[in-house]
């Protein structure tokens, strides 16, 4: 039997997917979208090393109907020759409460899923409800819940604790969970290998894209990031506002007469960059920088918040900082950004040439005396969940 790791990633609408062999090398990808709505399916695959494409439109009106069709190209292509070839299944969870690893997930941990779903309903409830129909469809397969939460509960309590009723901390679970955790496992652990050095790191990482954060590394754990209780403060984001004050919600809800759900939503999903110049896109965003000044300040505004929040990190490592990283989308693509933020730090130095070139899996873009060494690292969130998934399979055969 070829084994492989299938890791899925479960939205309201949509099933990203990747299939990887036993030795961790990425054999399939693709999406399963618009589910619910009609239903539209994305494959991309290699066969002799070549690569190909699959598109087709089909019926998701559920994500039942979503998986079955998965599994019935992976078999039609001859991509597996079983569904027994899947020896282990990885979900990417959002929120895993307290749970600090990666877990094979069986009754009491779908129970901590479900219970989340308060926390976090827009991805837990979809990754629960995918969950039981994996478990239900591949009963002897081993099912793996990699938490993007779990890096974060190093944070220490000075860092995660919100001074508000106590009720709320006990009965509810608020404070700071924070995001993008299994990104900022993977760039902690390469970052070790950038370094070669098997000593803690101090790093300072930019997890930016449509939705972004940043983790404060201290001794190898999370210390700090800035996203909370949701993934909606912190940065301003694509549609995300980021940081904002509470009262908005009792002011906008006394004169407007919207709901608690509406302003929350149009924070969630109408606000941030989008909000200043109407697009999230922050590929459209650079293009109509030089044409439009809404345009330009959404990228003035994304920039200053990055900048703000390196500085207060910096400090809480009292400036002994082994990196300053910049992954993610838009940290890995936009040459730009990254020349902006690091133009508004004392101390850095910028190689402006290799800033500028094609950046591989990682690249060092400061000069050899600058006072910060600064990178650029791919991340790789599924190989990640792959890899756990991989482990906590052969620890459980």
């Amino acid at each position: 039997m070829s084994k492989s790791i299938l890791v899925v990633n479960a939205g309201s609408s949509s099933l990203k997917f990747k299939l990887y062999d036993w030795d961790m090398n990425e054999q399939v990808s693709g999406l399963c979208e618009r589910i619910g709505i009609d239903g539209f399916f994305k494959l991309n695959y290699k066969v002799n090393n070549e690569e190909k494409k699959y598109e087709t439109n089909a019926d998701f009106s559920s994500h039942d109907l979503a998986i079955d069709f998965l599994f019935n190209k992976l078999l039609e292509l001859e991509l597996i020759k079983n569904l027994s070839d899947v020896v282990g299944v990885g979900h990417r969870v959002v929120q895993g409460a307290n749970l600090s690893e990666s877990s094979i997930v069986d009754e009491k941990v779908l129970k901590i899923i479900e219970d989340c779903i308060m926390l976090a309903p827009l991805h837990n409830k979809p990754e629960a409800d995918v969950l039981k129909i994996v478990m239900n469809k591949m009963p002897h397969t081993k099912n793996v819940a990699v938490f993007d939460t779990s890096f974060h509960t190093s944070i220490p309590k000075v860092n995660y604790y919100y001074p508000v009723p106590k009720e709320w901390i006990e009965n509810l679970g608020v404070k700071k969970y924070g995001f993008h955790g299994t990104s900022y496992r993977f760039i902690n652990e390469k970052m070790g290998e950038i370094l070669m050095t098997n000593r803690p790191l101090n790093l300072i990482v930019c997890h930016l894209g449509n939705g972004a954060s940043i983790c404060c590394i201290k001794d190898g754990k999370s210390y700090d990031t800035t996203m909370g209780l949701t993934p909606l403060c912190g940065l301003v984001m694509g549609t995300r506002s980021g940081d904002v004050d509470a009262s908005i919600f009792d002011l906008v809800g006394r004169q407007t007469g919207l709901s608690v759900d509406a302003i929350f939503n149009k924070l969630n999903k109408e606000s941030g960059l989008k909000s200043i110049c109407g697009s999230s896109d922050f590929r459209d965003i650079q293009e109509n920088a030089k044409l439009d000044n809404d345009y330009q300040f959404a990228i003035d505004i994304f920039i200053q918040k990055i900048v703000n929040y390196i500085a207060v990190y910096k400090n809480m490592l009292e400036d002994k900082v082994d990196g300053i990283v910049f992954t993610g989308g838009i940290g890995e693509n936009a040459a730009s950004v990254r020349k902006a933020v690091c133009e508004k730090i004392k101390g850095l130095d910028l190689n402006n040439t290799v800033n500028e070139s094609k950046i591989g899996d990682y690249a060092k873009i400061s000069q050899p005396l600058s006072k910060y060494k600064v990178f650029v690292v791919r991340t790789n969130e599924e190989l990640k969940i792959a890899q756990d998934t991989k482990k906590l399979v052969e620890n459980n055969i």
